[in-house]
């Protein structure tokens, strides 16, 4: 058998032309996960399970830089810091919904606080949730799953790990 012969080929053209729109690799990029923590160890580790999980992960160490990476970047959900040493989370929160002005995307809230107050308080602010520090990995991957699920090959990266 001559395997260089035309009818034994596989083309690929049509699979190559139905994927030519750049919205449909849009599709399968994993999500971009942006994590605000001023300790340099909570950021480091919640970004490497952000990643680990199979999204992208941006770091911030301020305020001030989320509100930076969320104006340069495509940001699907942000896990907040609520206290952070030029602006606290409710102050971020506040400028995320002025600039996106009802279209905001999800933010939760990484937190010590933890009483029943202070809870009702974030949800009030607009953030969709909140993780009490310390949190468990499980917990974490949770949010991520509720509020940025993962699709199409995103999803196929994750499971070829």
């Amino acid at each position: 058998m001559d395997i260089s012969s035309d009818r034994d080929r596989v083309s690929l053209q049509p699979l190559a032309a139905s994927y030519s729109d750049a919205s449909t690799f849009r599709a399968f990029k994993p999500p971009v996960v942006l994590v605000v923590d001023d300790d340099a160890d909570n950021l480091q580790l919640a970004c490497y399970i952000v990643e680990q999980a199979g999204y992208v992960a941006l770091s911030a160490g301020s305020g001030k830089d989320a509100l930076v990476q969320v104006q340069e970047h495509e940001v699907h959900l942000v896990l907040l810091d609520i206290v952070l040493p030029d602006m606290d989370g409710f102050q971020v929160i506040k400028q995320l919904q002025q600039r996106f002005s009802g279209q905001l995307m999800p933010v939760v809230a990484l937190t010590a606080l933890a009483t029943e107050s202070e809870r009702l308080q974030m949800i009030d602010a607009g953030f969709s949730s909140f993780l009490c520090k310390p949190y468990a990995i499980d917990d974490l991957e949770a949010i991520l799953g509720q509020y940025c699920p993962l699709s199409g090959l995103a999803s196929l990266q994750t499971v070829a790990r």
